[in-house]
């Protein structure tokens, strides 16, 4: 992160994330067995908080200011992003609760969306609910089933997709590098706001994200699975809310999700910090 905001560069890179992700996502799915049994309650309540959220958190960062009611709606509609269950990986949860709530969250908020956003902003043109929904289809859908089908039908083939070392992680941080350079060379030069405003959405952004991980993370405590929930609902498709500021509201809206891409990191940086001091914990226990 600081090396995007030192060598914003990087933003040239943008279109390679999408990319990045689909092939996180297939050494994602390569390790799992994915079962639909594993659909749980749990999955639904994500789902319902994802779209009934982002309403409460407009009204609420309206009364600030309705660009930063904007900001916060569009980033909390965002669906779970493709690349949590890369994550939930990292964090040592189980990565096919996480993929259930990506594919079911997508099409949802596909759907959703395009009735809502009219009620909430005058659009300039109607939103199609398949310009949403074939872009997250691809994302996720083409690296499932690949990965499935290599670890179904040629399961001697998967080891050696993982001795080429820990080639999820560095694309992670690729990304994130990449991420910080689009939201340097945005802010720097092209959102034309006043500075005041800009900080406030950045603050406003970040309790957003901070609350989103802990509400998540309340709801699955209840199922046993805190941290996959907290991902579910904070984790989120930044992209996604990106185009959507774009595309349909405005450009000053986009830094919502711009500085959404540095907290939620920030956020999951702090959680796989916990994990390593805790495994080497262990370790010496052990010892």
């Amino acid at each position: 992160m600081i090396l995007g905001v030192l060598f914003p560069q990087g933003h040239q890179f943008t279109f390679l994330v999408r990319y990045l992700v689909m092939i996180m996502l297939f050494y994602a799915f390569l390790r799992i067995r994915f079962n639909w049994r594993v659909l749980s309650k749990l999955h639904f309540l994500i789902a319902g908080l994802n779209v009934t959220l982002p309403i409460l958190l407009y009204l609420l960062f309206s009364q600030i200011n309705p660009t930063i009611g904007l900001a916060a709606f569009t980033i909390g509609m965002a669906p779970t992003a493709a690349g949590a269950p890369v994550m939930a990986g990292f964090l040592r949860q189980d990565v096919g609760f996480v993929t259930l709530s990506v594919i079911l969250t997508s099409p949802i908020v596909a759907l959703v969306l395009p009735l809502l956003l009219p009620q909430i902003i005058a659009v300039d043109q109607p939103i199609s609910v398949l310009d949403v929904l074939i872009p997250v289809a691809i994302l996720v859908f083409v690296p499932l089933i690949l990965g499935q089908f290599i670890r179904r039908r040629f399961p001697t083939w998967v080891p050696y997709f993982f001795k080429l070392g820990n080639v999820p992680f560095y694309l992670f941080v690729t990304n994130i590098y990449i991420a910080a350079g689009k939201a340097t060379h945005f802010i720097r030069y092209e959102a034309e706001a006043p500075l005041l405003l800009v900080g406030g959405i950045a603050a406003c952004i970040g309790l957003v994200c901070f609350f989103l991980f802990k509400s998540g993370e309340a709801a699955g405590r209840y199922f046993d699975k805190d941290q996959e929930a907290g991902l579910a609902l904070g984790r989120k498709n930044t992209m996604f809310g990106l185009w959507v500021a774009l595309t349909f509201i405005n450009p000053l809206v986009a830094l919502g999700p711009i500085f959404y891409i540095v907290f939620q990191n920030l956020y999951n940086t702090w959680q796989l910090w916990l994990v390593n001091k805790s495994l080497k914990a262990k370790k010496v226990a052990q010892a």
